[in-house]
């Protein structure tokens, strides 16, 4: 596409880099849907990430078509650049927690996915799902260490308001 065709001294388009990420982003939607060309929907989504590297829509939109592909290798690393662009812990913790089923479940890679379910519990300590998971996988992976961690994490997570106080220790003791 040449400069005018993409927006150049068209009014309202201010940003040319801006307006040949977005194009290349409606491409690969009508690729990916209407037009049913999910590979050449991938190669539109990977041009528009050359201009912008970052884009969390058209990551997104590219992970969408890797999962319907089951191509989970790649969708994996573009879980990847969503966690390492992501600021904000709860989401990034969704993206680790999404990464380590895919790794768990489709790539048969129980230590990444380890690895995952430990980072994405350092990130948001909140997520049941995840501790459940690292339970089940460090017993499958029969590592009493990881599993130690795990009960570990989960003492840690009971918190302070759920240990007994002395004077209920000494009743209990009774």
């Amino acid at each position: 596409l040449n400069a005018q065709a993409l927006g150049e001294g068209v009014p309202g388009v201010t940003n040319i880099a801006d307006e040949k990420a977005r194009l290349m982003m409606e491409l690969g939607d009508l690729l990916a849907g209407p037009l049913g060309e999910p590979h050449q929907a991938i190669a539109s989504y990977k041009d528009g990430l050359l201009i912008k590297p970052e884009s969390p829509t058209i990551l997104h939109k590219l992970l969408e078509v890797y999962t319907a592909l089951s191509q989970w290798t790649e969708a994996l690393d573009v879980l990847e650049t969503l966690i390492g662009n992501e600021k904000n812990e709860k989401r990034r913790a969704r993206f680790r927690l999404t990464s380590a089923i895919i790794a768990r479940d489709h790539v048969k890679d129980l230590r990444r996915a380890l690895t995952l379910y430990h980072a994405s519990l350092d990130d948001d300590a909140t997520l049941e799902r995840a501790l459940e998971a690292l339970e089940d996988l460090a017993t499958e992976l029969d590592d009493p260490k990881e599993l130690l961690k795990v009960y570990q994490r989960k003492i840690k997570a009971l918190g302070p308001d759920a240990m007994d106080t002395p004077k209920q220790r000494a009743e209990r003791l009774r």
